[in-house]
């Protein structure tokens, strides 16, 4: 199939919102581990392929180049060479978890498929592909994120404690960050309460009843 992602086509509304709904129940893929945004993107970049009965989706020994998400049809992984033995996979699942953060030390380290990925003989199938190379991005995007001084904040919070990843890159996604000059005021006592939480993440801030700054 030479898993190039020039071939195939985007996804249209209902493979993405598939998609995203398989990415999410797996451990591997969710946005609690390449945040919400990262997410959108990764879906956004996959292709949907349409493979022919008996098709080779990829070779025990080739490089690890993408993931796929089953969308019809069935494929069967096996570690021999002929089409036979291993097991049948069919809509939703995910091939390959190889060198995927989260997937196992040995497994993480994998870059070369394991097995045999062959359509069967009974009919077509379909695949939702996506690139390491994409998946590599989201998780660049998360560990720059993870790192900032705002995320930290949040996760370190007293008021976040007991709250997943994925609900705290909700949090950060949708955060506004303000920068404040030195003397500013941040609230003024007696102004209209606008229902937000304010955070600081960095400096120092004055709490008065008073009107003027102590």
């Amino acid at each position: 199939m030479g898993n190039q992602l020039s071939i195939g086509h985007p996804l249209d509304h209902q493979d993405e919102r598939e998609l995203t709904e398989t990415l999410e129940s797996n451990a591997l893929l969710n946005s609690s581990l390449i945040s919400p945004e990262g997410l959108k993107k990764l879906v956004k970049s996959a292709r949907v392929v349409d493979l022919a009965s008996k098709e080779v989706v990829f070779h025990k020994g080739n490089d690890i180049s993408a993931i796929f998400m089953i969308r019809s049809g069935a494929i069967r992984v096996t570690d021999r060479n002929e089409d036979a033995g291993g097991v049948i996979l069919a809509h939703g699942a995910l091939l390959d978890a190889g060198s995927l953060d989260g997937a196992g030390k040995e497994t993480e380290k994998r870059s070369k498929y394991i097995t045999n990925a062959i359509v069967t003989n009974k009919q077509p199938a379909g695949v939702c592909m996506i690139s390491m190379k994409a998946y590599r991005k989201a998780i660049a995007k998360r560990d720059k994120v993870r790192e900032s001084a705002e995320y930290r904040s949040l996760s370190k919070s007293d008021l976040f404690h007991d709250l997943n990843h994925y609900d705290l890159m909700r949090l950060y996604a949708n955060a506004e960050l303000r920068q404040y000059a030195g003397g500013a005021f941040v609230i003024r006592r007696f102004s209209r309460q606008t229902g937000k939480l304010y955070m600081l993440v960095s400096g120092t801030l004055t709490v008065t009843d008073r009107k003027t700054h102590v």
